[in-house]
């Protein structure tokens, strides 16, 4: 019970990020008609973030409770090792949403005029 309630006060601090990946994640699936490959990729990593964001309170507080008997050295490192793994994680979750927003072919420019 202590993991879970220490994982939701995780997550309550990450409010706010996990609501702007929600939007990404449905501005996104709204997008997948007009630029399907973009919208794609922008869904991959917004879905990605949202889903490490749990995955991150997740881990962090599981393993703080089941190594608490061990030295404060091992706590460290085991900690140190999920964030590393985390951060290399959300590092290319960030490549693959600049590559959503910045990479591949130039798609047709929407005209607004009406002129078409």
């Amino acid at each position: 019970m202590e993991v879970l309630m220490t994982t939701f006060a995780r997550l309550l601090g990450q409010l706010p990020q996990i609501i702007v990946w929600l939007v990404g994640v449905g501005l996104a699936y709204n997008h997948l008609d007009r630029a399907p490959r973009r919208a794609r990729l922008a869904l991959i990593a917004f879905a990605g973030f949202l889903t490490l964001t749990f995955l991150g309170a997740i881990l962090s507080s599981y393993y703080t409770f089941t190594i608490m008997e061990s030295n404060p050295t091992q706590i460290a490192a085991v900690l140190t090792a999920v964030n590393i793994l985390l951060s290399l994680i959300s590092a290319g979750l960030w490549v693959v949403l600049l590559m959503a927003l910045f990479g591949g072919k130039k798609e047709a420019a929407v005209n607004f005029d009406g002129m078409g």
